[in-house]
C-alpha cells in the first residue's frame, strides 16, 4: 500500500522541471513543493540578492545553483504582491514615468469652439478679417470678390458656366491630409473654408481629433456645401475634391453635395504668372504676386507627421502651425482668386511686370487680336527678368503683326529679334528670309539670311540650347530653303527633296 507521504509527493511534485524566466523587478514563479518533500524545487530569485549577469548563467544553465534554504511560501506572496503592484502601474499608465508625457487637448492650444453633430462633437474655429483688408503688400481689397469673375478667368478654369458669377458666392476650400493619396487610405483630418458673410471674409475649420470623428466633419462639411453653388480650391480638381468624394463614400454617404461648378486656380495661375518664374506653388505664388511672407510657418511635407504624433502623444501643441497654415492658404487663395480677375478683366490701370503683360497678351490674343498686340507691344518695351522671355515677346509680336497684314512692321520686328536674340535668333532669320522670298522678292538677300540661320542653329546645337517648339527651325528645313533660294535667283526650277532617314 502507498502511504499517505508518497501519495502527497506524488501529487505535489511536478512531472517535468520548468526553467524559470526572471524579469526585471518581479520574482520568477516557480512551483512550490510542501516541507519535507524530496523534489522540492530551487528558492525564487530575488532581484535585490542577484544580478543581471547570475541571472543570465542560471538561465543558461551555468554558475552556481541556487540555495535550497526556505520554504518558499512567503517568496511566493511576495511575488503576487508585486505583479498587484504592477498591474496597477500599467493600468494608471505609469509603467515609465519618466517617459510619460503630458497630454494637451487641441482646446488648449487652439482658439475654437466644440460644434454638436449627430456624430458627436466636433472641434471648429472661425476668423473674420474685413473685406477692405488686403491681402498681402502688393494685393487688393478683398471687396473685389463681389465682383462678377471674367469669361477669360472661367475659360482657363474649364468651367466657362462661372463667368458672370461673383466670387462671394463660392465657397473656397483647402484640405490637410495624411497622404498625398486620393484613395481610401487618406484621411483629411482638416479642412478649411473660406466665404463672403457681409462685410467680413470669414474662415473656418473642421478639425478631427481622431478618425473616430471623421463622420462628425463630413457632416459639418455638408451643412456648409449646401450654401453656396461653387468651390474655389487651388489644384482642387486632382487632389481635394476625389479625396472629400473618397471620404464620404467611405462614410456611405453616395451622393455627397460637391457643387459641380469648380474654379480650379491652378491652371489660371499658371497661364498667368508661370512666366515670372517663381514657381506656381500656391506660397510661391502668394509671396511672387501678393507679398506675402510667412513667418515660422510649417511645409506641408510635414503636416501628416505632425497629426501622427498628436495622436500618438495626445499633446497637439505641435498643431497649431498647421491651424495657422491652413489659414494662411485660405486667404491666399481668396486674394490670388482677386488678382486674376483684376488681371483678365482688364481693370489694372498699369502692369509692372512685363512677364505679366505677355502673359496676358498670350491669354487673350486667339479672341482679341488687337488687344493682345498692344500687350506686346507693352511687353517689349517693359524689363524682363529673362532673355528668353524678351525674347518670346518679340517674337510673338512679329508674328501677330504678320497675321494682321501688317509686314513691315513685322520686318522691323524680325530684324530686331535677329540682332539682339540668342534662342530665337534662326527663328527669326528664317522669318525674315520668308519676307523677303515671298514679298521682296529679294532672293539673294533671303538667302544670306537663311545662310545665317543655319549657322546660328549649329551654334545652339553645339551648346545644347534650345528654343519652345513653336518657335524651333530644323537645320533641314533651313537647307531646303537655301537651295530654292539659290535656284530661283538664277530662274531655274526647284522641286523640294527629301530627307534623308
Amino acid at each position: 500500500m502507498t502511504s499517505a507521504r508518497g501519495l502527497a509527493q506524488r501529487c505535489v511534485a511536478p512531472r517535468r522541471a520548468s526553467r524559470s524566466v526572471a524579469y526585471a523587478g518581479v520574482a520568477p514563479l516557480v512551483p512550490t513543493a510542501l516541507p519535507g518533500s524530496r523534489n522540492r524545487s530551487p528558492e525564487p530569485v530575488r532581484p535585490s540578492s542577484r544580478s543581471v549577469s547570475d541571472r543570465l548563467q542560471q538561465l543558461s544553465g551555468a554558475g552556481a545553483a541556487p540555495s535550497r534554504a526556505g520554504t518558499g511560501v512567503s517568496d511566493a506572496s511576495e511575488t503576487v504582491e508585486i505583479l498587484r503592484r504592477l498591474i496597477a502601474r500599467v493600468e494608471a499608465g505609469s509603467v515609465h514615468p519618466a517617459r510619460r508625457q503630458r497630454r494637451v487637448p487641441i482646446a488648449d492650444v487652439v482658439a475654437g469652439s466644440f460644434l454638436d453633430t449627430p456624430h458627436g462633437p466636433l472641434f471648429t474655429t472661425r476668423a473674420e478679417v474685413p473685406l477692405s483688408w488686403p491681402r498681402g503688400r502688393f494685393g487688393s481689397s478683398l471687396s473685389l470678390l463681389e465682383t462678377p469673375l471674367p469669361h477669360a478667368m472661367t475659360r482657363l478654369a474649364g468651367h466657362t458656366a462661372l463667368a458672370g458669377m461673383a466670387p462671394a458666392r463660392l465657397l473656397f476650400l483647402d484640405t490637410e491630409t495624411t497622404g498625398l493619396a486620393t484613395t481610401a487610405g487618406t484621411f483629411a483630418f482638416l479642412v478649411g473654408v473660406g466665404f463672403v458673410d457681409g462685410c467680413l471674409f470669414v474662415v473656418e475649420q473642421f478639425f478631427a481629433r481622431d478618425f473616430d470623428e471623421e463622420p462628425a466633419l463630413l457632416w459639418a462639411l455638408d451643412r456648409r456645401l449646401r450654401n453656396f453653388q461653387g468651390l474655389v480650391t487651388y489644384n482642387g480638381r486632382a487632389f481635394d475634391l476625389p479625396l472629400l468624394a473618397a471620404r464620404f463614400a467611405t462614410n456611405r454617404v453616395f451622393d455627397p453635395p460637391i457643387p459641380d461648378l469648380h474654379l480650379d486656380m491652378l491652371y489660371p495661375a499658371r497661364r498667368l504668372w508661370r512666366a515670372r518664374g517663381a514657381g506656381c506653388s500656391l506660397s510661391s505664388l502668394e509671396r511672387e504676386i501678393l507679398g506675402v511672407e510667412r513667418e515660422g510657418d510649417v511645409p506641408g511635407a510635414m503636416i501628416p507627421g505632425i497629426y501622427f504624433s498628436a495622436l500618438g502623444s495626445g499633446d497637439a501643441r505641435g498643431l497649431a502651425p498647421v491651424f495657422e497654415h491652413n489659414a494662411h492658404d485660405i486667404l491666399s487663395l481668396a486674394g490670388l482668386t482677386v488678382e486674376a480677375a483684376r488681371l483678365l478683366a482688364g481693370t489694372v490701370p498699369t502692369v509692372s511686370a512685363a512677364e505679366d503683360l505677355l502673359s496676358l497678351a498670350r491669354i487673350v490674343e486667339a479672341e482679341a487680336a488687337r488687344d493682345a498686340l498692344k500687350l506686346y507691344r507693352a511687353a517689349a518695351d517693359g524689363e524682363f527678368k529673362t532673355q528668353a522671355a524678351r525674347e518670346e515677346a518679340l517674337g510673338r509680336l512679329g508674328l501677330l503683326y504678320r497675321r494682321l497684314g501688317e509686314r513691315d512692321e513685322a520686318c522691323r520686328v524680325f530684324s530686331s529679334l535677329a540682332k539682339e536674340g540668342r534662342l530665337l535668333r534662326p527663328f527669326s532669320l528664317v522669318e525674315l528670309a520668308k519676307e523677303l522670298e515671298h514679298n521682296a522678292r529679294a532672293f539673294d538677300e533671303a538667302r544670306v539670311a537663311a545662310e545665317e540661320a543655319l549657322r546660328a542653329i549649329q551654334e545652339l546645337k553645339s551648346v545644347g540650347a534650345t528654343s519652345k517648339a513653336q518657335f524651333r527651325v530644323t537645320a533641314n528645313d533651313v537647307q531646303q530653303r537655301i537651295a530654292r533660294l539659290s535656284a530661283r535667283a538664277r530662274g531655274l526650277p526647284w522641286r523640294r527633296q527629301l530627307a534623308r532617314p
